[in-house]
């Protein structure tokens, strides 16, 4: 028959206090060495969520959270000429009230005019309005000042 060995919660309490008090440096450093651990744990989580949230607002800086809609271009007679349907300004409000997780929705008319005198050549750019609509209960727009510039383009 095999004889079995039971020990008491106190037994095993005094033995390991035995056992703590006997080797005092060897738990001390056992004790250092958790801590250490414990606290490298939490540093490399802190250090990897910072570095997340500042990837996160880097790429939406970058707008890496919007999306722009423009018209369709193709080359016809070595021109680009717009094909498909134009976006109007109502279509820009139904995008606002229609869609959950559109917040904003920025809509401006623009036109490029190219003048031509000899072998001189000027495209004027022209923003002739533009607003900003924001979603706040119900739909809130104002509008922007106008923009034109000028660019000369080399004689071809």
């Amino acid at each position: 028959m095999k004889a079995s060995y039971r020990m008491s919660l106190l037994d095993l309490l005094r033995t390991a206090l035995r056992s703590v008090s006997a080797n005092k440096l060897r738990a001390a450093l056992t004790m250092l060495g958790v801590v250490i651990g414990v606290a490298s744990v939490i540093a490399m989580l802190a250090l990897g969520n910072g570095a997340r949230a500042a990837v996160d607002a880097t790429f939406q800086s970058l707008g890496a959270n919007q999306i722009q809609i423009g018209q369709r271009f193709t080359m016809q007679d070595g021109e680009l000429q717009p094909t498909g349907k134009t976006l109007t300004f109502s279509d820009g409000l139904d995008m606002l009230t229609s869609v959950p997780l559109i917040e904003r929705v920025e809509m401006s008319a623009s036109k490029t005019v190219k003048a031509r005198f000899g072998k001189n050549t000027v495209e004027i750019h022209s923003r002739r309005a533009g607003w900003n609509c924001v979603k706040r209960g119900r739909s809130a727009c104002g509008m922007e000042q106008r923009r034109s510039y000028l660019s000369r383009k080399p004689a071809r």
